[in-house]
């Protein structure tokens, strides 16, 4: 069956041919394997770098008048949302996780992380709209870091290949 599209036109047949016949770019080769009956955990951390944590770690909320945070309002809509988190301890983190949010100096959560982790580690569908500084990258990544940690290698694969 011939097609036209944007004043060409094209054969789809031969289209799906090419497609299903061509070699597969090495890149992407083992993305249609199946996933590995069972990848091991991370269970080793490396050994500590105080340089480095030193660097990462100092200095990072300075300028910011954390307390004025409790001040934002906040709207979440849906059916059934998950209630908000006050602290990041009622949160079931993994503990590399729950050690690296102390290093980086946050007692509590930002008012966009309030609302976001919990639902999105109830995976549900989020949408966040906040100030640049607000948290919503944090509030992205721990609980999607979190439930690769928790999970192993194999939650990775559920997420990005299925």
């Amino acid at each position: 069956m011939r097609l036209w599209e944007s004043g060409r036109q094209r054969n789809d047949a031969a289209y799906y041919l090419i497609i299903q016949t061509a070699p597969l770019n090495p890149r992407w080769a083992g993305l249609r394997d199946p996933i590995p009956e069972r990848l091991p955990k991370w269970t080793e951390q490396l050994p500590r770098d105080e340089r480095l944590e030193s660097e990462l770690f100092a200095g990072m909320n300075s300028g910011i008048n954390f307390d004025k945070y409790e001040e934002i309002p906040v709207e979440a809509t849906g059916h059934d949302c998950p209630p908000p988190i006050s602290l990041f301890a009622d949160l079931k983190l993994h503990p590399w996780i729950e050690e690296n949010i102390k290093l980086s100096g946050y007692g509590r959560p930002t008012p966009v992380q309030k609302y976001s982790i919990p639902t999105l580690m109830n995976n549900r569908d989020l949408m966040s709209c906040a100030q640049t500084g607000s948290g919503k990258t944090a509030a992205f990544l721990v609980p999607l870091i979190n439930n690769v940690l928790q999970n192993g290698p194999e939650a990775l694969y559920r997420v990005c290949f299925v």
